[in-house]
């Protein structure tokens, strides 16, 4: 039998007391967190409506097939919330989310990150589906089809 054991108190008031704070302070961290996460996909949609507009944008002045969508994390102010590119993907807005997970070649989005995990870059690839857009648009000998003219309308609307 030790007995040194027996002088020592068979509970330590201090040592629990200070796991309650951590445990306390845990949860909330959790809870904090769970709420920034939340809100990703609001302050994705926020940041998308500008990114859209050049978009479309750099589409027409440029006839690009390619944009980039920088997204700096850092601008929603996330005290817990560490973003990682699935969360971003998740959270992306849908027709961005729909655009990238579409079964069709011409069309493909992906998502770098940054060296500092606070950026992303979203990246849009819709080289291939020119060509079947110039198609559309041309098949009446040169000219806009009602359809194309009225592509162009709706598209001008969004933006």
């Amino acid at each position: 039998m030790d007995l040194a054991a027996l002088d020592k108190p068979e509970t330590a008031d201090l040592g629990h007391e200070l796991a309650r704070a951590s445990a306390r302070a845990r949860l909330l961290r959790a809870k904090e967190e769970t709420k920034e996460r939340d809100r990703l996909p609001l302050v994705l949609t926020t940041m998308w409506r500008d990114a859209k507009k050049q978009a479309f944008s750099l589409c027409e002045n440029n006839a690009t097939g390619r944009f980039d969508w920088q997204i700096d994390t850092a601008e929603a102010e996330f005290k817990h919330f560490k973003p990682t590119a699935a969360h971003i993907f998740k959270a992306l807005p849908d027709e961005v989310r729909e655009m990238g997970e579409c079964q069709d070649d011409n069309f493909d989005v992906y998502i770098e990150t940054g060296a500092d995990g606070t950026t992303f870059n979203v990246k849009f690839d819709y080289e291939k589906a020119i060509a079947g857009a110039m198609h559309d648009l041309t098949k009446n000998g040169g000219k806009l089809s009602a359809t194309a003219d009225a592509t162009v309308v709706s598209v001008a609307r969004l933006v």
